[in-house]
């Protein structure tokens, strides 16, 4: 599960990157076939339905796929009520596991600045699983591009 989370923690911190930028995050997916991420914009013309084509695109697999992630804008609720989330589906061929897990933030508004939360892990298919090993891996994977990288710790809540 350690190079999943890398992998799902790389793209996060690009999706991070383009909602501080105050866009929209269209859903995609990002698929490792041995030679480095490629990604797939699910674009279908309504947000839900681009969801769940990418959700059907991990369980599928594809022939020679090590890892895949989808990543989509949603909500969480949290103890303020509901609020913005970046959200994480990922999961392993190889290992033939997931997780999910959500980052709260919120967007740039007047007068409030764009932040995030720390990832919450909604669920992971291994049991057992070190979540701090998890997560370790997971920051070093946000930490892999620097530009990104650079965009999530300027905007994580302290």
């Amino acid at each position: 599960m350690r190079e999943l989370a890398a992998f799902a923690g790389q793209y996060a911190a690009y999706a991070v990157w383009i909602l501080s930028e105050g866009d929209d995050l269209s859903p995609f997916l990002v698929s490792d076939l041995g030679e480095g991420g490629e990604l797939t914009m699910l674009d279908t013309g309504r947000r839900d339905r681009a969801v769940e084509a990418g959700r059907k695109m991990l369980v599928a697999g594809a022939a020679g796929r090590r890892l895949a992630a989808v990543f989509y804008d949603s909500y969480l609720h949290l103890s303020a009520g509901r609020g913005d989330a970046l959200v994480v589906e990922a999961w392993s061929d190889i290992e033939g596991g997931g997780f999910k897990l959500a980052v709260p933030y919120r967007r740039p508004a007047e007068g409030a600045r764009f932040w995030i939360g720390p990832p919450e892990l909604q669920w992971c298919s291994v049991a057992g699983i070190d979540i701090n090993e998890l997560a370790t891996s997971f920051f070093e994977g946000v930490e892999r591009d620097p530009e990104a990288a650079a965009a999530w710790d300027a905007h994580l809540e302290s």
